[in-house]
């Protein structure tokens, strides 16, 4: 064989090779976003098989405020609290929120579930409880309407409640639940403003 025959023989070994090394690195680079990705869905395809959802680790807000009273100094309430989100997504959790919350910030207050006729009626409608995340920050927003009744069905006071939140998404942080936590002590605050500003035998 001539010498000038050889060349592309080698060259095309050295072509071949630069080729093996190019699968070699894009079936590693396959392989590397493959367990990056599944890093990252794992967690989140556990969470949706147990159930999680973003309301799951927050608590009642319980205000310690020595100066709340029962509302119009009556002692005995119907509560009545309706979730009427388009998405009722663990609504009894949050309709729990709620309810324990005014509850443990007015313990001297004694709650129905069943209406009582000679009682008065606080009513909550829930419109809104979540969060949504952009370009890395946490936005909750917590709102619910209330409106409060005596006992023959006057209005008393009715107002809106809306607690909202921002928040980055902080690495090692549930930051969309704690946006959402304080989301709701706003909310809580505003409504518990609201009561209190009913005097005695309203």
């Amino acid at each position: 064989m001539r010498l000038g025959e050889a060349t592309p023989a080698k060259a095309a070994d050295s072509r071949l090779g630069t080729r093996c090394e190019l699968r070699t690195e894009s079936k590693f680079e396959r392989s590397r976003f493959a367990r990056s990705s599944l890093a990252l869905v794992w967690p989140a395809a556990v969470c949706f098989s147990l159930g999680c959802t973003a309301t799951a680790g927050v608590k009642p807000v319980v205000s310690h405020d020595s100066q709340t009273r029962c509302p119009a100094g009556r002692i005995t309430w119907n509560l009545q609290i309706s979730d009427q989100r388009a998405r009722l997504e663990d609504s009894a959790h949050v309709v729990a929120l709620v309810r324990e919350s005014l509850s443990g910030s007015l313990p001297d207050c004694r709650w129905t579930s069943a209406a009582q006729p000679d009682a008065g009626t606080i009513t909550i409608e829930i419109h809104r409880f979540s969060a949504t995340s952009d370009g890395g920050v946490w936005d909750a927003g917590v709102e619910w309407g209330t409106w409060v009744r005596d006992a023959g069905g006057r209005t008393l006071t009715e107002f809106e409640a809306t607690g909202e939140e921002s928040r980055p998404n902080y690495q090692g942080e549930d930051s969309e639940r704690v946006a959402i936590q304080r989301a709701l002590e706003k909310a809580m605050a505003t409504t518990l403003k609201g009561l209190g500003s009913l005097s005695p035998g309203s």
